[in-house]
Order: C-alpha cells, then sequence, then structure tokens
C-alpha cells in the first residue's frame, strides 16, 4: 500500500510537469508567430493574408509561417504555372550580378 502511494506521488508530479511543459510550448508557439508576423513587411502581411490557406494552417502556426513567408519571398503565386516559376527562378539566378 505504500508503494501504491509512492506511485500516485510520482504519476501526480509527472503530469503535473508534463501540463506545465504543455502550456510553455503552447505560449512559446504563440510568441514565435507574434515575432515571425511583426518582422514581416506590411506588404507580406497582406500576402500572406490573402493566401486561401490563411485561416485554416498558416493562422497562429508560426511554422507554417515560415513556409508561407518563404514561397513569397521567393515570389510564389498559388495561380502561376508551376514550371513558370522554376524558370523564373532560374533565370533570377542566373541574371545576379554583384
Amino acid at each position: 500500500e505504500i508503494e501504491n502511494e509512492e506511485f500516485k506521488i510520482l504519476y501526480n508530479q509527472r503530469v503535473s510537469g508534463a501540463l506545465k511543459r504543455e502550456r510553455l510550448y503552447e505560449d512559446n508557439m504563440f510568441k514565435a508567430y507574434a515575432l515571425l508576423w511583426e518582422q514581416c513587411a506590411k506588404a507580406m502581411q497582406n500576402k500572406i493574408m490573402a493566401r486561401s490557406d490563411y485561416e485554416t494552417k498558416v493562422y497562429t502556426d508560426p511554422i507554417a509561417l515560415l513556409k508561407a513567408i518563404k514561397e513569397h519571398s521567393l515570389n510564389y503565386q498559388e495561380t502561376r504555372y508551376e514550371m513558370a516559376i522554376i524558370a523564373n527562378a532560374y533565370r533570377q539566378v542566373f541574371h545576379t550580378r554583384q
């Protein structure tokens, strides 16, 4: 019976620790999203908000926000032909100057 009480105490400590880590994780995800969003220019914010998946995927998800920023910073448009996007990327690389 004493061992059972010890296991209950240990279990409760582990659960409370896990809950604290989960809350910290959620807080940090929110802070990371806010930091990334504030660092974006207003034009980039408008482009990201205009995305079709903004409400479902990008909103409050910093990893999805980073992916969206990468896509828009590389001149990605959802309605463009995929090969045209690739061709423009190659053209920009070959025409860069120092």
